[in-house]
């Protein structure tokens, strides 16, 4: 389903399903898009965005395992790095190789790299 909401597409057939809510009166599923933004949509075919802040919680009612809330969310452990711009050209097959990867274990593509790098680099 496409829905565009306040000018972003919101596309559930090219998001990733995070999470699934299943209750008595209803079913909803957690999405992220390839942007890192979340939304909802439910059964009765209603998508509503979420902020991180938001789709941290609905992930909580929902009863995410915790390495996954951790990968998304973080752990709140308080650890924060100053980010540094870089730009890198990959092969083709290399970069869909990582895409691949990261929408396999719901991280983005920069977390999964920055994670190579530095396993790679402290041995």
């Amino acid at each position: 389903m496409k829905k565009f909401i306040n000018g972003k597409r919101y596309n559930t057939d090219a998001s990733t399903v995070v999470c699934e809510l299943k209750t008595r009166d209803t079913q909803e599923v957690l999405y992220r898009k390839k942007t890192g933004e979340y939304f909802t949509w439910d059964y009765n075919r209603k998508i509503k965005p979420l902020s991180p802040e938001e789709a941290a919680e609905w992930a909580k009612k929902a009863n995410m395992s915790e390495d996954i809330y951790n990968r998304l969310f973080g752990n709140n452990s308080g650890e924060t790095e100053k980010n540094v711009a870089f730009y890198l050209l990959l092969p083709e097959s290399l970069h869909a190789a990582l895409k691949e990867e990261a929408a396999k274990n719901f991280e983005s593509m920069k977390d999964l790299t920055v994670k190579i790098l530095r396993q790679h680099l402290q041995k």
